[in-house]
């Protein structure tokens, strides 16, 4: 793949491949556009209408403990940290990972840190 005539990706680009992305990874059926304050962490419960409303039902202490169990781990943001470098050819350092967990932070951080040398090659 030469780089050359390389066009960097538009934020809707991007923002819609890393949905492709995170589905195929966490085995869910996001879909675009995905609300910009939604953290990186509440994907699972975004894919998840009945959940949605079951937290609704639950007092603060009940909400804290059972969102917890359905966040996604600091494992699985490693993970797609590592998919995300190689796919947009961009490198997230350790000390932004963590304020890059809102969705329209991250996309645009990989929006404006594409390298084309850096990009994987198909």
């Amino acid at each position: 793949m030469s780089t050359e005539n390389w066009t960097p990706l538009t934020k809707e680009q991007v923002e819609k491949r890393f949905i492709e992305m995170i589905n195929e990874y966490l085995d869910l059926s996001l879909q675009y556009p995905l609300d910009p304050d939604l953290s990186i962490k509440d994907v699972k419960i975004a894919n998840n209408p009945e959940l949605q409303a079951e937290f609704e039902q639950m007092d603060v202490d009940e909400l804290i403990s059972a969102r917890r169990n359905y966040e996604v781990d600091s494992i699985d943001v490693l993970e797609l940290v590592i998919q995300i470098e190689e796919e947009f050819g961009c490198t997230i350092d350790d000390s932004d990972i963590a304020r890059l967990l809102r969705w329209e932070d991250l996309i645009g951080y990989i929006t404006d840190s594409q390298d084309s040398s850096k990009i994987k090659k198909k």
